[in-house]
């Protein structure tokens, strides 16, 4: 045996390029991605903000409070999803801070930590956001780049 691997990706890196892989699947602007997991690394839930196809975005009528729907999915999915077999704690990896909307399901859902990669543009949402979720007893950090490459076509 030759030794071990050294240009392996960490949990962290794994997790958080799923979420930006969600991101990409979405036809929104803004392409922000999640991916939750429990405390053995099980991959629980995987989404994106997305507006359901029923709504025409340029319709003026469209009702702006739908737009990330997708987010709010992905965490009612882990609650559904989450079973005896489900460990310890749960923890949201996202590509984007999670704003005001997604940080009550967030307390709701019995995540315990979120991870992200980028501020809100929005920095007042930002800040409420941060607010409740610690209030609430969820951790918060940035997730640190490693700058690795990760490169593969589909």
């Amino acid at each position: 045996m030759k030794g071990e691997r050294r240009n392996y990706i960490t949990s962290d890196e794994y997790f958080m390029t799923i979420a930006k892989l969600a991101g990409m699947r979405s036809k929104e602007n803004y392409q922000i991605g999640t991916c939750i997991v429990d405390s053995e690394n099980r991959i629980l839930s995987i989404g994106c903000g997305e507006v359901p196809d029923a709504y025409n975005e340029s319709d003026p009528e469209f009702p702006r409070e739908t737009a990330g729907i997708g987010f709010e999915d992905t965490v009612d999915e882990t609650d559904r999803g989450r079973s005896e077999n489900t460990v310890g704690d749960i923890r949201l990896y996202t590509s984007a801070f999670p704003s005001r909307k997604l940080a009550n399901e967030i307390i709701q859902s019995g995540i315990r930590t979120v991870i992200y990669d980028e501020e809100s543009s929005d920095s007042l949402s930002a800040i409420v956001s941060d607010r409740l979720l610690r209030s609430a007893g969820i951790s918060c950090r940035r997730y640190r780049r490693t700058g690795k490459m990760i490169a593969f076509a589909v």
